[in-house]
């Protein structure tokens, strides 16, 4: 089964595109639990809103005019798997495969189907204590690969409170400021043409 192709013809057989949301947002964790996994950049999912539900995990919602910021990474089948057992797939979260808007490095914006882990829970609750230092780092990850701030404001924050220091110095970061100021530039364009 052949995952994530678009019009670019991002992946070959036997890779699927994955789209982290909460605690996989933290490039050092998904480099953990997937070692063999290429960080593509930022993606937006529209009309699905993001939460921490009753299971006090993170999740994604259907919601008409919302959306999700991300970031995509290209799974081969082992890191897949490896990823659905820490996330207790099917048990604790279902996969789907849904269009995402995937902003890459120089600016491009491009249509893609990833794999997004969805809980059939959608009523919101606190995070465990232990998962707000996970989402934060991933935070610190996503922001520098093109996440808006006033999303993070606006969606995350509700739930994840920005406490406790964050070491910056493990981070995979851009090659330049400018380069992560387009990527911010052309993902704020997409939420703007909504």
């Amino acid at each position: 089964m052949i995952v994530g192709r678009s019009e670019h013809d991002l992946t070959p057989a036997l890779m699927v595109l994955y789209f982290g949301y909460g605690a996989n947002m933290h490039i050092e964790l998904m480099n953990k639990r997937c070692p063999d996994n290429k960080l593509l950049g930022s993606a937006v999912l529209r009309d699905w809103r993001w939460i921490i539900n009753q299971r006090r995990w993170a999740n994604v919602i259907p919601s008409p005019g919302d959306h999700v910021y991300a970031l995509l990474y290209e799974l081969n089948a082992n890191d897949e798997q490896s990823l659905d057992g820490y996330e207790d797939v099917p048990r604790s979260y279902g996969k789907q495969t849904l269009s995402v808007e995937w902003c890459s490095a120089d600016g491009t914006i491009a249509l893609v189907n990833a794999v997004v882990y969805v809980d059939h829970r959608q009523t919101e609750g606190v995070p465990w204590p232990e998962y707000v230092g996970r989402i934060n780092h991933g935070i610190v990850d996503a922001l520098q690969h093109g996440m808006p701030q006033e999303y993070v404001d606006k969606y995350l924050r509700r739930f994840i409170p920005a406490t406790g220091a964050v070491d910056f110095s493990n981070s995979t970061r851009l090659s330049s400021p400018v380069q992560a100021a387009q990527l911010s530039s052309a993902l704020a364009q997409l939420v703007s043409n909504e």
